[in-house]
């Protein structure tokens, strides 16, 4: 059996630039930014009304809601998300994510 021309037997295995693990782990960080995107979102357009760049008070909110929302997606893919580091590690990543972005190309003074 051949995958990408190369050779495959039930010991060794070549991928092309990826492998499947990879490429899964890589869809479900998408699918929680997005979910997180879903609920951030609504709360950019609140905090808009009143724009402070670099607020610590907005980092703490997008903590929130990220939190919140990476929760909720992790126990809809039957995950425990407070026993996991990746779930705290996701959430305050996509916080400063979108904080950044939201002070850096969203806020208007």
């Amino acid at each position: 059996m051949y995958i990408y021309n190369f050779k495959y037997d039930n010991s060794f295995a070549i991928y092309l630039f990826f492998d499947w693990y990879s490429l899964l782990n890589s869809l479900l960080n998408f699918f929680y930014l997005i979910f997180s995107l879903i609920f951030t979102a609504p709360v950019q357009f609140v905090l808009n009304i009143k724009p402070k760049r670099f607020n610590i008070l907005y980092l703490l909110i997008y903590a929130t809601i990220a939190f919140i929302a990476t929760a909720f997606a992790m126990i809809l893919l039957g995950e425990k998300p407070f026993s996991m580091l990746s779930h705290y590690i996701f959430s305050t990543l996509a916080a400063i994510l979108f904080w950044f972005f939201d002070s850096i190309l969203l806020q208007k003074e």
